[in-house]
């Protein structure tokens, strides 16, 4: 199994009564070992996501690997712009993991049918602390998660090149749904 990226793909029962039938959830979860985090500027959260500046890189954050993750009662992630997802930033050097709400809000521009670089994921807790800089007034932060299959170097882009399409459509959810940096198809256990 690649490391660098996993899709984890689990189920449970969810009992709906005594006597009645079993619905089943499946929680559907992506993890990314390479990525970026930098700051947009708007009035609203979400708002111009995809126009980035200031990025660092995971490593410069101390950031191992970031997982989102999505109940639902499907076997394939969600469909819509907007999405909400609950992320799991892990981090080194005896730093606590963090976990928030987020949304699946933007993509790499180059995700149109022909694969995906990465996804942008946004939230309205701009007081995570996560390493990167304190934000000013109107800035907010976006989280660029890399899928394994990209050959993109973020590195190339930063710090202010990180920017993408504000279009997270059935493309996005299609590279995620295939996501898998061991080829193996996604696999749901109930």
């Amino acid at each position: 199994m690649n490391l660098r990226h996993s899709l984890l793909y689990t189920a449970a029962i969810v009992s709906v009564g005594a006597g009645a039938s079993a619905a089943q959830a499946s929680t559907l979860s992506a993890t990314f070992t390479t990525g970026a985090v930098a700051k947009y500027t708007s009035s609203n959260i979400g708002t111009n996501a995809n126009q980035t500046d200031t990025a660092k890189l995971f490593s410069e954050l101390n950031i191992t690997s970031v997982t989102i993750s999505q109940t639902s009662t499907f076997s394939t992630w969600s469909q819509g712009n907007d999405t909400a997802v609950t992320v799991t930033v892990n981090r080194s050097g005896g730093l606590s993991s963090l976990t928030f709400q987020g949304t699946m809000n933007w993509v790499s521009s180059s995700c149109n049918g022909n694969g995906c670089d990465y996804i942008g994921i946004t939230m309205a807790d701009n007081a995570v602390n996560d390493g990167y800089p304190a934000l000013g007034t109107n800035q907010h932060k976006t989280y660029i998660l890399q899928f394994s299959q990209s050959t993109l170097s973020l590195s190339s882009l930063l710090p202010d090149n990180i920017d993408g399409s504000a279009n997270f459509g059935n493309a996005a959810f299609s590279a995620l749904d295939a996501f898998g940096g061991d080829t193996t198809a996604p696999v749901v256990t109930a």
